[in-house]
């Protein structure tokens, strides 16, 4: 082979050689590219997860500043009959407003002896405000757990969205109070409602913000300067009573309602 065959031999290779540290080269380019928009891709991906989390989780302070309606009343069924449920200042009031007899009950869903009551008297006091003998004023306040809190919240928001469904949420939520869920969050209580067949969207969302847990707190407050001193407190006609069983509890009011015709 000539000597000019053997440069142009070399030329060649040196050609092929730079091309294909080219092609490599764009390759790498590429891969690196490549590498940085999937890289960026799983940083959003996972920016994403965490404001998914952040906002639809369970709030960890919920406590919303709202005050219940006031003044909002509905017609609901009360062993058969129907019987007014009013939103109040202080919570919800079940029964005639002119009955002869006012019972004052301040409740804490979080308190046992309350739950205790709940499950001794509760029913009477349905039956009595179901009657007519008494309208009954049923006062959310929260001395033991936020448990208190967030149940009385989630009572009020039932009281203004679903009251047909109120008197079995209260209920229930004495039942469902327990060490297992003294740290529920509103999440849960949202689940909770739902469970109990709450279904109205902006009722669920006042129980998952927690929207009247700060009413609940001021509540308290005016309750304990006013003369309360513990949960469960009974007051008949403006005077603190001893806690009576369902009996005599329906006795009672029945003997002050006869008095009072």
């Amino acid at each position: 082979m000539s000597a000019k065959n053997k440069k142009s031999e070399l030329r060649e290779k040196i050609a092929e050689q730079r091309e294909q540290a080219a092609k490599a080269a764009k390759r790498r380019k590429l891969f690196t590219q490549l590498g940085i928009v999937l890289g960026a891709l799983v940083v959003v991906g996972i920016i994403v997860a965490i404001v998914i989390v952040a906002t639809s989780g369970t709030p960890d302070d919920a406590s919303g500043d709202a005050t219940p309606p006031a003044g909002q009343s509905a017609m609901v069924t009360v062993a058969g009959v129907s019987v007014p449920l009013e939103i109040t200042e202080q919570g919800v009031k079940l029964g005639n407003a002119d009955a002869p007899v006012t019972i004052d009950l301040f409740e804490d869903f979080s308190c046992p002896h309350c739950k205790d009551y709940e499950a001794t008297a509760g029913s009477a006091f349905l039956q009595v405000a179901a009657e007519g003998d008494a309208v009954v004023n049923f006062n959310h306040i929260n001395i033991v757990t936020p448990y208190g809190a967030r149940g009385g919240s989630m009572s009020m928001c039932v009281a203004e969205g679903q009251p047909e469904l109120w008197t079995t949420v209260h209920s229930a939520l004495f039942t469902n109070q327990g060490q297992s869920t003294n740290t529920w969050r509103t999440g849960s209580f949202r689940d909770f409602a739902a469970q109990l067949g709450v279904t109205d969207q902006d009722t669920l969302d006042c129980i998952f913000e927690g929207r009247y847990m700060n009413w609940v707190a001021i509540n308290t407050e005016a309750a304990l300067g006013s003369g309360v001193t513990g949960t469960p407190s009974l007051w008949i006609n403006g005077e603190q009573a001893q806690l009576l069983d369902s009996a005599s509890l329906i006795q009672a009011v029945r003997q002050l309602a006869s008095a009072g015709e």
